[in-house]
């Protein structure tokens, strides 16, 4: 996987054990490490993936790439979010991918540029055939995002907490 992935308006850095520890740490020491501006609500997740990340990453050096990245703007040099996927692609070659922008950098197509990027780097290697992705069952900018990237809507499930949820995948 890659390490960066850029696009038009985007650096999507891949999260190694130094920079998830320094999620851990506090915005201060991600702005420093990164050298971009962090503002402080930049993920609405909290802390609780990436300490999943690293736990990962930790346990078995192959996952490395397989969980969470930052995207930066490049124009602001700002974090904007994080995604990434939910590790190594399973027996049948399926991923699944997860997105977050913040609310001031909404609306301007960089969730689109942003799964886009995700799709792509995942479909570069042979043993990936499928892309999987979750959304709230109801439209929203994820489902427009995804719709737009080619995804097709294939059910719905019930999560944990008992929300509807659409499942969507896209063929490579």
């Amino acid at each position: 996987m890659s390490q960066k992935i850029e696009t038009k308006h985007l650096l999507i850095i891949s999260c190694d054990k130094l920079l998830l520890e320094m999620v851990m740490e506090g915005n201060a020491a991600l702005e420093k490490y990164l050298k971009v501006s962090v503002l402080e609500k930049w993920t609405e997740f909290g802390t609780r993936p990436f300490k999943y990340a690293l736990q990962k990453i930790k346990a078995d050096e192959n996952e490395q790439g397989w969980w969470t990245y930052v995207p930066i703007h490049k124009k602001d040099n700002v974090l904007i979010g994080s995604c990434g996927y939910k590790g190594k692609p399973d027996d049948d070659g399926a991923v699944e991918i997860g997105y977050e922008i913040i609310k001031p950098y909404r609306n301007q197509g960089l969730g689109m540029e942003l799964a886009k990027a995700l799709v792509m780097n995942a479909f570069a290697l042979p043993s990936v055939r499928v892309i999987r992705a979750y959304t709230l069952a109801n439209e929203n900018a994820s489902t427009r995002i995804l719709t737009k990237n080619g995804f097709q809507k294939r059910g719905e499930i019930d999560d944990v907490v008992n929300e509807k949820l659409w499942r969507w995948e896209l063929k490579k």
